[in-house]
Order: structure tokens, then C-alpha cells, then sequence
């Protein structure tokens, strides 16, 4: 009986090593298939200005789906900066929004890196 228990854990031991060797193998291949945005830009040779502007969410043109994705913009801020944009125009810098109820200058801070205005 001591020696089926045995193989037991001898099989139990074998498969999660085979497991476990298995996930490692696929995280470093899917992590490795796919290039970081860093490495592209850097592959495209002093691209990475250009790269940066084209990651950037336009706030003139951008969804509230698409605004709400942003660091601390939640559906309603989302929501007003598009009323905004709609009742009073295009924002001719990100700095005006500000001008919406609910973006501070800590607000825009925290996403300034990530919008532009078609400046």
C-alpha cells in the first residue's frame, strides 16, 4: 500500500513539474512574440517623437468610452468633457481642460502624457 502511495506522489510531482515547466515555457514565448511599443519605436529608427504623438488620445475628437479609459476619468467626467467640447468647441490646448468641472491641474497632470489636442 506504501508503495502505490508512493507512485502516487511520484506522478502527482511529475505533472505539476510538467505544468508548471509548461506555463513558464509559454509565458516567456508570449512575452517574447510580442514586441514592446519601446522596441518598435526605437526599430524605426528616431521614430519615437512621432510614435508618442500617435499613442496620444486626441481629447477633440476622442469618445467618452474612450476618455473614461484614461487614468482617474471616470464614465461621468468622460461625459462632461465631451458636453464640454460640444457646447463650447474644440479645446485649443490640453490646458483648457481644465475649464471642465472635475479636471484639476493634479487631474491633467496625470494625463497630459497621454492626450493631445491636435496641437
Amino acid at each position: 500500500m506504501k508503495a502505490f502511495r508512493a507512485d502516487r506522489a511520484i506522478i502527482l510531482v511529475s505533472l505539476l513539474a510538467i505544468f508548471f515547466a509548461g506555463g513558464l515555457y509559454l509565458g516567456r514565448r508570449s512575452a517574447s512574440s510580442v514586441p514592446s511599443a519601446a522596441a518598435v519605436v526605437s526599430d524605426r529608427g528616431g521614430a519615437e517623437e512621432t510614435a508618442a504623438a500617435e499613442a496620444k488620445l486626441n481629447v477633440n475628437t476622442a469618445s467618452a468610452e474612450a476618455l473614461s479609459r484614461l487614468p482617474g476619468i471616470g464614465a461621468t467626467l468622460a461625459a462632461r468633457i465631451v458636453a464640454y467640447r460640444e457646447t463650447h468647441g474644440p479645446f485649443s490646448s490640453v490646458d483648457d481642460l481644465t475649464a471642465v468641472s472635475g479636471v484639476g491641474e493634479g487631474k491633467l497632470d496625470e494625463i497630459r502624457d497621454r492626450i493631445t489636442a491636435g496641437e
